[in-house]
């Protein structure tokens, strides 16, 4: 499988289309008896999704990749899932769906946002994550699907500082904004924090 998708890369690489498109159709029919989120199957249909795109075929290329961002966006981090919603948002535009087109684009900064905000926070640069957190929280308003894993990370960010009430703030918000926020990480955290409050007024 890796050598074959080495071979299909190097055919995108010279320009062969067709002929990647049809090592990743053939690596997608050996595939077919994988679960539907096998990250291998993903890997195919995304590289299929760009041969698509490459010939200017959106219509073909658009279902390819709303499945692996579907999967990505619960297996994959940041940076990943805002590349593929930036192609999709390429790809609106071209067929004319400017709305659709801003959305991604616009969800997609800011992840990348929020991606090097986290990244700056594991390495205990809180300073420098913190405007980078606000910043893609600014772009996440209202029911915006992002906003609460967004929240939840500037709690970490806050609890981490030992800023409690602004930590408390933005838990509860995550835990406000919606069920796929993983409740249960949310609550935990916000319970561990009420705890230490109490213990440490």
């Amino acid at each position: 499988s890796r050598t074959a998708h080495q071979l299909a890369q190097l055919h995108v690489v010279r320009g062969e289309l067709a002929r990647a498109e049809s090592l990743y159709q053939h690596l997608r029919e050996r595939q077919m008896a994988l679960p539907d989120d096998h990250p291998d199957k993903m890997l195919t249909l995304d590289k299929l999704g760009d041969t698509y795109r490459l010939q200017q075929r959106p219509t073909e290329a658009v279902p390819l990749y709303n499945r692996v961002l579907s999967f990505q966006q619960d297996h994959r981090g940041d940076e990943e899932v805002a590349a593929t919603m930036q192609k999709l948002s390429d790809l609106y535009r071209a067929q004319g769906d400017r709305a659709a087109a801003d959305s991604l684009a616009q969800r997609a900064h800011a992840l990348n946002l929020r991606g090097r905000a986290h990244a700056l926070f594991l390495q205990g640069h809180y300073q420098r994550a913190a405007p980078l957190y606000h910043s893609a929280l600014a772009l996440q308003a209202g029911d915006h699907p992002d906003l609460a894993r967004t929240c939840y990370y500037l709690g970490r960010l806050y609890d981490a500082q030992d800023r409690y009430r602004q930590a408390e703030h933005f838990y509860r918000r995550a835990l406000a904004a919606s069920p796929a926020s993983d409740p249960d990480q949310v609550g935990a955290a916000l319970a561990d924090l009420l705890a230490r409050q109490t213990n440490h007024p």
